[in-house]
């Protein structure tokens, strides 16, 4: 069974819905996508690294009419492919053993942080007695329309009044009563055709705020708590990561110094223009002056 969840986290991963195997439909679907991303690790020596790629997530699979959630998780060193087993997480870590077949070589222990704007899982990896330092670079994979559309009637189902007061227009479409499932099955369908749809969008950050764990709602929240730090579903997201919502303001206020000090150039100039027109006018006054007098004394010389 586990073997056929791994297969079952590459096929996701790539984009495949559902896959047939020993003639039974195995249907899976993403419920956390904690870990996916490629980096390196290395050893002591410089010269000796391994390119590396990590896929971790919770996953439910429907077997037989039942639902199964397992932890699923896959791990390539080169090309050498390893599955993850007891895979245990947080909103911050991941760990697990890793595995060749059903032989336990070695673990996994990694930690995220942020990098600038990058979110960056870094620890150390173990196997067959060989320590390596891991960094991972997290691809920031968005959720497909019908991943986060799924999200969307699982929120509606969970609480149905606050999901009412933000998707109220979806809802009134089809139906008025978000408490029903008809109602939240036709708001997926909604949303699921219609994923650029802003009331879709708000009710899936609405989900987000509370799934930071979740990769596909890092990245959500990253491109929408930029510059707009101050909204509700933004205040876990930046006091986890203050660096991103930061950056806006930064940004702002940078803008408005460069728009002060463009406004006091021009002041400067304009005063400039001002001492230039002065000094004209009093070199005309010395010129008049000057010819007034030369008239004067010719007149004089005249009478004399």
């Amino acid at each position: 069974m586990r073997k056929l969840i791994a297969i079952t986290l590459v096929l996701i991963i790539i984009g495949v819905a559902s896959i047939s195997l020993a003639q039974e439909s195995l249907k899976p679907r993403i419920k956390t996508l904690v870990v996916l991303g490629r980096g390196i690790v290395t050893s002591s020596d410089p010269a000796n690294f391994k390119m590396l790629k990590v896929g971790i997530a919770k996953v439910i699979v429907s077997l037989g009419g039942n639902e199964t959630e397992l932890a699923a998780g896959i791990l390539h060193l080169d090309s050498d492919g390893y599955r993850l087993r007891n895979i245990q997480t947080t909103n911050d870590t991941a760990s697990a053993d890793i595995y060749l077949n059903d032989t336990m070589i070695g673990t996994l222990s990694i930690s995220s942080t942020l990098k600038g704007d990058h979110l960056i899982w870094f620890g150390t990896i173990k196997i067959n007695d060989q320590n390596w330092n891991a960094y991972i670079l997290e691809s920031e994979r968005k959720a497909k329309p019908e991943e986060a559309a799924e999200k969307i009637e699982d929120l509606c189902e969970s609480s149905p009044e606050r999901c009412k007061d933000i998707a109220r227009g979806i809802g009134n479409r089809f139906c008025e009563k978000v408490e029903d499932r008809s109602c939240r099955e036709k708001i997926r369908e909604y949303c699921n055709e219609n994923p650029t749809d802003e009331r879709c969008k708000s009710v899936f950050r609405l989900f987000c705020k509370d799934n930071l764990e979740d990769e596909r709602c890092r990245k959500e929240l990253k491109e929408f708590c930029v510059d707009n730090s101050t909204d509700e579903r933004c205040v876990r997201f930046c006091i986890k990561y203050p660096k991103v919502c930061r950056s806006a303001t930064t940004t702002t206020t940078t803008e408005t110094e460069e728009e002060e000090t463009t406004t006091t150039t021009t002041q400067t100039t304009t005063t400039t223009t001002e001492t230039t027109t002065t000094t004209t006018n009093t070199t005309n006054t010395q010129t008049t002056t000057t010819t007034g007098s030369e008239n004067r004394t010719g007149n004089n010389t005249g009478q004399g």
